[in-house]
C-alpha cells in the first residue's frame, strides 16, 4: 500500500479539493488560474517549481498571495510549512527567479497565509522575546532553546544564539540550553552558520576587517545575489535598497516561516523607506495575522541593553554588531539600514549591493562636524547627533560626507589630523578616488598624512606592487624635504598629535615596503635598521613593549643573518687541521715514498705532454708518477668520506641531517596557513590540490636527501659524489699543479698542505655540477610540479598569486641549496655562544617543524667570543643539543641554555660548558626519553653515527667531543620531568678588542 504522501491526502479529500477550487475561481487572471490548475493536474508529490516561478512573474500582487495559500499553504496538494529543519536549510540555495518587490512581498504574505495557526503562535512566541537582552543569560537561552526545538531554524534563532554565545562566553551556565540548540539543529554536521554569525557578534577583533576577509572569500561566488551565500547575507541583515528587499524576501521563504514574518517585520519597519511595500503587507495579510503583527510592531524594545556591559565610546559599534540580531525591532532597523547603506557597499566593492541612496536620510554630516569632539554613544537614537558617537560612527559620518561632498575646502593638517584620530579603518573603508581626492585638497602640511594612509589603503587591499610609487615617491619626498630624508624624525613628529597615522606608518613600513623607498633607503640591513629604529621610537613613545620585542628581534636576526651567511657559505665543508692531524698520524705508504723522493731531489718525475692550441694535454705518466697519484688518491678518499674531518662527515651533519630540510620547507609548507591567503584556506579543492602538491614536494626533498646528496656505494647507487680520482683533465692538471708545487718547494713539510689543496681542486667539478642539477634540473622539475597540480586554478587573482608567490619560494630555496656546494669562503668569522644558538633556533623555527619554545639564558659564556674552528665545532654541538630539546621536549615549552667556561688552559684557549634543559613532552614518553639516551650515551661506535644518525644526532655530538683518550665529553642528566643535555668544548678565543660579529 502506497503512503499517504501530502498530494494524495489532498487529491483523495473531496472537500479540501474543492474549496481549492472554488477559491481558484476568485483569482482575476485568466493565465494565474489556468497556472493553478494546471500545478495540481500535474499528479505528482513535487512541488511545481515552474508554475510558482512563472506566477511570481506574471500575476499581479493580489492573485500571487492567493495562489500561494493555495499551492503551498497548510490545506493545500503542495504544503510547504518551513518548519522544524536544520542549519542545513540556511546554507542551501534556493531556486526561486528574481521578481519585483511587490510580488516577493506578496509571495511571502500567500505562505504566512496559508500556515495561520503557526503563524500566530510565532508572532506570539516572538513577543516574549522581546525581552530577551534584560533576561539572566541562562534564561534567555532556555528560551531561545524553547523556540528552536519549536519551530526549528531560522536566522532569527541563530543570531540570537551568536549573540548570547559570544555576550555571555565565559557563562557555563548557558550550555546546556545550547546544547540543545545545537542538536536541533545539527550542528555538528553543518557547522557553518552557527560560527558565520557568532564571527559577526565578537567585538574583540575589527569588526570592518573581518567582514573584508569574508567578502573576499565569497564574492567570486557571487553572480547576482549575494544573498544566496549564508556568509554574505549574514553581514546585511536589512534591506539596502527595493532590489535587496526582494532578494531578503526570497532568502526568508527559502530558511524558515519565522524568517518571513521577521523580515516582513523589517519591511514594516523601513516603511518610511518604501511605504507602499507596508501598505500591500497589511492589505495581504490574513487579518487575523495582520492583527497579531501590528501589535508586534509595536511591542516595546529597549536597544540600550544591547551595549550595555561596555563603555560609551565603544558602545556604537557593540551596538551595530548586537543590532543585527533584533532586526524585527525598529531601533535596530533603522539603525543597521542606516549604517550599512554606507559600509556595505565599501566592505562588498567588488559585489557592487543596489543601495537606494535617496532614502539614507541621516548622517547629513559638514566638514565642521567632523572635527567636534566625540562624547559617546548612549541614547539608540544618538546617530542622529553628530558628537554623540565614538570613533565607529564618526568613521561612518566621515564617509557620508565623502559620499556627498564632491567639492570642499582643501583639509589643513590639524583638521585631517583629527579625522584621523576619531575614526578607524580608513585603510579598508576609503577608496583609491577618495585618497586621491583628500591628496589633491590637501595643503603642504596634510599632504604627507594623507601619502601614509594611502600606502596603508594599497597595502590593505592588496594592490598590485607598482600602483602605489605616487605615494611612495610623495612620501619620500616629504621625508627629505621636511624631515632630512630620517623616517624617524617622520615618525616622531607624528606620535605627539596623531599617533594613528603613526600606527599606520610602522604598519605598513614592513621590511619590503622599506626596501621600495629607494631614494631613502638604500639597502637590505639599512631596511632593517630603521624598521627597528621606528620600532623603538614608537613603542618609547607608546609604551607598547611589543615594538621594542620586535625591534630586538630584527637586531638579533642580523647578527644571525651573518653568521648564517657564513655557514650557508661553508655548508660543504672539511676541518683541515683535523685532517691533517689524520695524515701525520696515518701516514700512507705512497706519500712518505713521495717526501723521500723530494728530501733526495730525485729528479725523473716527469710526465709526457703535448701542447693543442695552448692547452696543456697529459699523453703518458712517467713510471714514477704513479707514486703522486695513490697518495693523492688516499688522501681524496678520507678528504671526501672520513666521518670526523671529511666532506662526508659535512654533508650528513649540516646539510642532509639538520638544515636542509627545514630550509627547503619553512616559509612553503604552511604559506597557504598565512594571512594573505587565509581566503584560499576556506577553498576545499584548492586545500587538496595544496596537500597533494606539498606531499610532492616532500618526495623531491627526501629524494634528495636520501639519495642524490651522497657519495655513490653500493648501497648509495645514485650518490652524486664520487670519492675515486678520476683521470680525467681536471685531475691530470691537478696532480701535475701539485706535483710542480712539491718540487719548486722542496720542502716535505707541505706535503698535507698541498694534499687537501689538491683535493678541494679534485672536489670542485662535482661541487659545481651537484649545484647546476640543483638550481636548473630540479628547479625545472619543481615548477613542472607546482604548474601540475595548480594549473586549473586560474579564474581567481588570489589563487594566481599563490602559485606565483610558491613558484618564487620554491626557486629561491632551491637556488639557496645550490649555493651551498662550492669551496668555503676563507677564513673565519667570530661568534659569540648566544649567536650561535640563536642561528640554530632561527633555523629550527623557520623551518615550522618545531614550535615556538620560549628560551632562558644563564652562564657566565653566552657572550664569550669565540673563533676560528671553534666556530664551526660550537655551531655543530649546539645544533645537536638544542634539537634534541625541540624535538622531544614539551611542545612550546620552556628551554633553557646555561654557557658557563671552565678553567682556561691558555690565554686564547678556553672550555665551554654547554648545557640545555627541557621538559619531557608527556608522563608517557618519559621512559622512552630515557631509553633513547641511555641508548645514545652508550653506543660502543659513535663514529657510524656520522652519517647515518637523523635529527637527534647524540651519537654525533660524542664523536665531536672525543678527547685525546676516546673519551667523551658530553652526557645527560635527568631530574624528574626535566631532561639536561650537556658537552665540553675546548675552543678558540677571539681577540677581546675585535668588533662585534
Amino acid at each position: 500500500m502506497k503512503s499517504r504522501t501530502p498530494y494524495r491526502t489532498f487529491r483523495d479529500n473531496s472537500k479540501a479539493k474543492a474549496a481549492v477550487y472554488k477559491a481558484i475561481r476568485t483569482i482575476r487572471d485568466q493565465r494565474s488560474r489556468n497556472l493553478v490548475r494546471g500545478a495540481i493536474a500535474r499528479n505528482t508529490d513535487s512541488s511545481p517549481s515552474l508554475s510558482i516561478n512563472t506566477l511570481r512573474r506574471q500575476a499581479d500582487p493580489g492573485d500571487l498571495c492567493l495562489a500561494t495559500t493555495l499551492l503551498l499553504g497548510q490545506n493545500g496538494p503542495f504544503p510547504l510549512p518551513q518548519l522544524g529543519g536544520t542549519y542545513r536549510n540556511l546554507i542551501i540555495k534556493h531556486t526561486m527567479l528574481a521578481t519585483e518587490p511587490d510580488s516577493e512581498v506578496a509571495f511571502v504574505v500567500g505562505h504566512v497565509n496559508g500556515w495561520a495557526d503557526n503563524a500566530r503562535r510565532i508572532l506570539a512566541d516572538m513577543s516574549e522575546l522581546a525581552r530577551l537582552p534584560q533576561y539572566q543569560p541562562s534564561l534567555a537561552m532556555e528560551a531561545l532553546a524553547a523556540f528552536a526545538e519549536s519551530y526549528g531554524s531560522s536566522f532569527y534563532i541563530l543570531r540570537k544564539t551568536a549573540y548570547l554565545m559570544s555576550r555571555y562566553a565565559d557563562d557555563s551556565t548557558l550550555q546546556s540550553a545550547f546544547q540543545r540548540i545545537a542538536k536541533a539543529f545539527n550542528q555538528s554536521a553543518y557547522p557553518e552558520p552557527y560560527f558565520s554569525a557568532l564571527q559577526l557578534m565578537e567585538t574583540d577583533s575589527s569588526y570592518c576587517s573581518t567582514a573584508t576577509t569574508r567578502v573576499r572569500l565569497f564574492q567570486k561566488y557571487v553572480e547576482d545575489d549575494y544573498r544566496q551565500y549564508l556568509p554574505l547575507n549574514e553581514l546585511v541583515p536589512t534591506p539596502l535598497s527595493r532590489t535587496d528587499l526582494a532578494a531578503l524576501l526570497r532568502r526568508s521563504h527559502s530558511s524558515s516561516l519565522v524568517d518571513e514574518l521577521a523580515a516582513l517585520a523589517i519591511t514594516a519597519h523601513l516603511r518610511s523607506f518604501w511605504p507602499a511595500l507596508f501598505d500591500q503587507t497589511i492589505a495581504l495579510l490574513d487579518p487575523s495575522i495582520a492583527h497579531l503583527f501590528l501589535e508586534f510592531l509595536s511591542i516595546p524594545f529597549d536597544p540600550s541593553a544591547l551595549y550595555s556591559d561596555v563603555a560609551r565610546m565603544d558602545a556604537d559599534v557593540v551596538y551595530y554588531q548586537r543590532a543585527a540580531a533584533f532586526c524585527e525591532f525598529k531601533d535596530c532597523a533603522i539603525f543597521r539600514r542606516s549604517v550599512d547603506a554606507i559600509l556595505v557597499p565599501r566592505l562588498m566593492e567588488d559585489i557592487s549591493p543596489p543601495v537606494d541612496t535617496d532614502t539614507s536620510p541621516h548622517f547629513h554630516t559638514k566638514m565642521p562636524d567632523l572635527i567636534k569632539a566625540t562624547q559617546g554613544f548612549v541614547s539608540p537614537t544618538d546617530y542622529e547627533r553628530v558628537q554623540s558617537c565614538g570613533t565607529f560612527l564618526r568613521t561612518v559620518q566621515f564617509l557620508q560626507f565623502l559620499n556627498t561632498q564632491r567639492n570642499y575646502s582643501p583639509l589643513s593638517a590639524h583638521d585631517f589630523r583629527f579625522i584621523c584620530e576619531h575614526t578607524v579603518a580608513l585603510d579598508i573603508l576609503l577608496c583609491d578616488s577618495e585618497i586621491e581626492m583628500l591628496y589633491a585638497s590637501s595643503d603642504d602640511d596634510s599632504r604627507p598624512l594623507i601619502t601614509v594612509l594611502a600606502l596603508a589603503l594599497h597595502k590593505a587591499k592588496s594592490r598590485d606592487d607598482d600602483i602605489d610609487f605616487k605615494f611612495r615617491h610623495s612620501l619620500c619626498n616629504t621625508v627629505i624635504t621636511q624631515f632630512n630624508g630620517s623616517l624617524e624624525a617622520f615618525i616622531a613628529w607624528l606620535l605627539p598629535n596623531t599617533p594613528s597615522i603613526a600606527d599606520y606608518l610602522l604598519t605598513i613600513l614592513d621590511r619590503p615596503t622599506l626596501q621600495k623607498l629607494y631614494w631613502i633607503v638604500r639597502s637590505a640591513d639599512e631596511a632593517d635598521r630603521t624598521r627597528q629604529s621606528l620600532l623603538r621610537t614608537v613603542g618609547k613613545q607608546r609604551n607598547q613593549i611589543a615594538h621594542l620585542i620586535e625591534a630586538d628581534a630584527i637586531e638579533a636576526r642580523r647578527q644571525v643573518a651573518k653568521l648564517r651567511k657564513f655557514f650557508d657559505d661553508s655548508r660543504i665543508y672539511v676541518d683541515g687541521p683535523a685532517m691533517k692531524e689524520w695524515l701525520v698520524a696515518n701516514p700512507s705508504t705512497y706519500a712518505q715514498q713521495y717526501v723521500k723522493m723530494i728530501e733526495h731531489e730525485f729528479s725523473s718525475l716527469t710526465f709526457l705532454s703535448t701542447s693543442t692550441s695552448g692547452k696543456l694535454v697529459i699523453t703518458e705518466w712517467s713510471d714514477l708518477d704513479y707514486v703522486l697519484v695513490e697518495a693523492g688518491k688516499a688522501a681524496f678518499e678520507q678528504f671526501c668520506t672520513n666521518k670526523q674531518f671529511g666532506i662526508e662527515s659535512y654533508l650528513g651533519r649540516r646539510i642532509r641531517h639538520n638544515t636542509m630540510s627545514g630550509m627547503m620547507r619553512g616559509g612553503i609548507d604552511d604559506l597557504i596557513e598565512s594571512p594573505t591567503y587565509d581566503l584560499l584556506t576556506y577553498d576545499s579543492a584548492f586545500v587538496d590540490a595544496n596537500k597533494r602538491w606539498v606531499a610532492s614536494y616532500h618526495r623531491t626533498i627526501e629524494h634528495l636527501r636520501k639519495d642524490l646528496l651522497q657519495f655513490r656505494s653500493d648501497a648509495k647507487p645514485l650518490g652524486i659524489f664520487n670519492s675515486t680520482l678520476k683521470r680525467d683533465d681536471n685531475t691530470n692538471l691537478a696532480i701535475a699543479s701539485l706535483r710542480n708545487m712539491l718540487l719548486n718547494g722542496r720542502n716535505p713539510l707541505l706535503m698535507n698542505d698541498l694534499l687537501i689543496r689538491f683535493c678541494w681542486q679534485e672536489i670542485n667539478p662535482q661541487l659545481q655540477t651537484a649545484s647546476r642539477m640543483i638550481s636548473i634540473d630540479l628547479v625545472k622539475e619543481a615548477t613542472r610540479e607546482i604548474e601540475q597540480h595548480f594549473f586549473h586554478f586560474d579564474s581567481d587573482d588570489l589563487q594566481r598569486r599563490y602559485r606565483q608567490q610558491l613558484r618564487a619560494l620554491v626557486h629561491e630555496r632551491f637556488m639557496r641549496l645550490g649555493s651551498w656546494f662550492r669551496q668555503p669562503e676563507d677564513g673565519f668569522v667570530s661568534a659569540r655562544t648566544r649567536q650561535l644558538c640563536e642561528l640554530v633556533l632561527v633555523e629550527a623555527t623557520d623551518s615550522n617543524l618545531f614550535g615556538t619554545p620560549t628560551v632562558e639564558w644563564s652562564g657566565d659564556a653566552l657572550d664569550l667570543e669565540i673563533d676560528g674552528l671553534s666556530v664551526h665545532r660550537m655551531y655543530d654541538c649546539l645544533f645537536v643539543i638544542l634539537h634534541n630539546a625541540l624535538t622531544h621536549g614539551q611542545e612550546n615549552g620552556l628551554i633553557t641554555i646555561q654557557v658557563s667556561q671552565e678553567a682556561m688552559a691558555f690565554e686564547s684557549v678556553g672550555h665551554l660548558k654547554a648545557t640545555v634543559s627541557s621538559r619531557f613532552s608527556s608522563t608517557s614518553d618519559r621512559s622512552k626519553h630515557i631509553a633513547r639516551l641511555a641508548e645514545s650515551f652508550g653506543y660502543g661506535d659513535p663514529e657510524s653515527a656520522m652519517v647515518t644518525e637523523g635529527y637527534s644526532g647524540i651519537k654525533k655530538l660524542r664523536y665531536i667531543t672525543r678527547t685525546g683518550d676516546n673519551y667523551s665529553n658530553a652526557g645527560y642528566t635527568i631530574d624528574a620531568d626535566t631532561c639536561s643535555v650537556f658537552f665540553t668544548l675546548a675552543v678558540e678565543l677571539a681577540d677581546l678588542e675585535r668588533p662585534d660579529v
